[in-house]
């Protein structure tokens, strides 16, 4: 079936064939592209110990623009090792760059003024924080929060990554749940900044990574939780990984004396 001395692979000659049979049977094709809109499904649910699980079939079209965007975002190819712990080498496997180009793609979505809404209002995720867990983490001290979909969990660290370039909307409630005061503050960069931003970073901001700024997140020199500002004297593009190298602490950001532009380094522990 082909002109080459190399053997086929069970997954090329199933290919091979499958194509070979669509070609003369079109209305085959046809049909079995109505049984899979039909069939196609999305489930999810939590283990026990709070991860979530999620399962889905889809169609030939659909699950090939998924599996496009999964592989664009996991590139490029984990490293095996990494020199002295070096943190700037990214020792993810292949599932799990995966994994978080799963997460990328609903966390893009929500920022989006596109996405999917529910009664008129954008798909939000509560935390709830109490004022005690935020004196713990200000002191430095481990500190929980408690994610309302779920009821799992989670270090306050934690959350603080996630909304680092999101909007955040603060409740003050009384001991019995009851809100007192209610504000909002806004710590997304706008569309034109991102503009800007990634004009002047059109990578990843993270010496060797090559991660290209549409697919990187704007991120906040000084943390918004600080005090810092949402401009673009505050601003740099670091990808996913990155930026949460930095949150953790293992990458800290450095100005050039000369360019006057931010990168992220590999912080020095004493």
């Amino acid at each position: 079936g082909q002109n080459s001395s190399q053997p086929w692979s069970p997954e090329d000659l199933r290919d091979s064939i499958r194509g070979w049979f669509a070609q003369h049977d079109p209305e085959q094709v046809e049909l079995r592209t109505e049984q899979q809109h039909a069939r196609r499904s999305c489930k999810a649910w939590a283990q026990d110990d709070g991860m979530i699980s999620v399962n889905a079939l889809l169609t030939a079209t659909d699950g090939a623009a998924v599996m496009q965007f999964l592989d664009a975002n996991a590139s490029p190819r984990t490293r095996l090792s990494a020199p002295d712990g070096d943190p700037e080498i990214d020792m993810r496997t292949r599932e799990q760059k995966m994994a978080d180009a799963f997460v990328r793609a609903f966390t893009t979505a929500a920022k989006s003024k596109h996405t999917s809404t529910q009664g008129g209002a954008a798909p939000t995720l509560l935390v709830t924080v109490p004022m005690s867990e935020i004196n713990k983490h200000a002191n430095g001290t481990p500190a929980l929060a408690r994610v309302s979909r779920t009821q799992e969990f989670v270090p306050v660290a934690e959350v603080s990554r996630i909304i680092c370039d999101g909007a955040v909307q603060a409740a003050i409630t009384d001991d019995s749940g009851n809100v007192l005061k209610l504000g909002r503050s806004q710590r997304l960069f706008s569309p034109t900044q991102r503009k800007a931003l990634n004009v002047a970073y059109p990578t990843c901001a993270t010496d060797g990574c090559g991660i290209p700024a549409v697919w990187a997140e704007a991120h906040h020199i000084k943390h918004w939780s600080r005090g810092g500002r949402t401009d673009l004297d505050n601003g740099v593009n670091l990808c996913s990984f990155h930026h949460h190298q930095v949150h953790l602490e293992h990458l800290k950001m450095t100005q050039d004396p000369q360019t006057q532009k931010w990168k992220a380094i590999r912080a020095i522990r004493r």
